[in-house]
C-alpha cells in the first residue's frame, strides 16, 4: 500500500525539478537578453556560469532519483553543478590570459567545447577508475556527461553544436534546446536503471 504514495511522490519531485531546469533555463537566458547585462562582460560571463551550474545541478538531482536527504545525494549534485560550469575556464586556457575580455573574444571554440570529446573523456575516466578500483568515483564519468552535455546543449542554442572533427551544426532552436536540456538528465537515469546490475553493488561508496 506505501508504494503507490512513495511512486506519486517521486513523480512529484520529479515534475517540480523538471520545471526548475526549465524556469533556471528560461530566466539565465532573458536575463542575458538585457542591455545592461550584455554590455558588462563580467555580468554575463556570471549569469551564463551561474545558470550552466544550477541547470547541471537540478539535472543531476533529477539523475539520482531527487533524494534530497542523502549527503551523498547532494555533494555529487554541487560537483555536476560545479562541473557545468567551470568547463569554460577553457577560454582563459585558450586566449592565455585571465582578462575575461580576451576569454570572451576567442575566435574560435575552446577544447571543452567540442561535443564529440566528452564520451570520449567520459569513457577514458571510467576505464581509468575500473582499472584503478577507485569505487568512491564510479559515478564521476556519468556526472561529466551531464555537466557537460547539457552546457554544451546550452550552447548550442546560440551557436550549435561543435562535433570536432566534423564541423559544427546550425543553432538549435530554443524549444528543441530546451528539451533536450530536460531529456538528458532522464537519459542517464535510465541508462543508470538498465545497467543498475553493475552500479548498484559499488554504490554505497559513490563520491561524499
Amino acid at each position: 500500500m506505501q508504494v503507490v504514495p512513495h511512486v506519486l511522490k517521486t513523480v512529484c519531485k520529479h515534475i517540480l525539478l523538471t520545471s526548475f531546469v526549465v524556469c533556471t533555463c528560461v530566466a539565465g537566458d532573458l536575463l542575458l537578453r538585457y542591455k545592461w547585462v550584455v554590455d558588462r562582460d563580467y555580468c554575463r560571463a556570471i549569469v551564463d556560469s551561474a545558470t550552466h551550474g544550477a541547470v547541471a545541478l537540478l539535472s543531476w538531482l533529477i539523475v539520482q532519483n531527487v533524494d534530497f536527504l542523502k549527503q551523498r545525494h547532494l555533494a555529487e549534485s554541487m560537483l555536476c553543478g560545479v562541473l557545468g560550469s567551470v568547463i569554460d575556464i577553457d577560454h582563459f586556457l585558450l586566449a592565455r590570459s585571465f582578462q575575461l575580455k580576451k576569454a570572451l573574444g576567442l575566435a574560435v571554440r575552446p577544447p571543452l567545447h567540442a561535443t564529440t570529446l566528452i564520451p570520449v573523456f567520459a569513457a577514458f575516466l571510467h576505464v581509468c577508475i575500473k582499472l584503478l578500483k577507485i569505487k568512491r568515483f564510479c559515478s564521476l564519468p556519468s556526472i561529466v556527461l551531464v555537466a557537460w552535455s547539457t552546457h554544451h546543449v546550452r550552447d548550442a542554442a546560440r551557436r550549435g553544436l561543435w562535433l570536432w572533427p566534423f564541423g559544427s551544426t546550425l543553432p538549435i532552436p530554443y524549444r528543441a534546446y530546451i528539451i533536450i536540456v530536460v531529456c538528458i538528465p532522464y537519459a542517464m537515469l535510465a541508462w543508470r536503471k538498465c545497467t543498475s546490475g553493475l552500479v548498484l553493488p559499488v554504490a554505497t561508496e559513490q563520491i561524499v
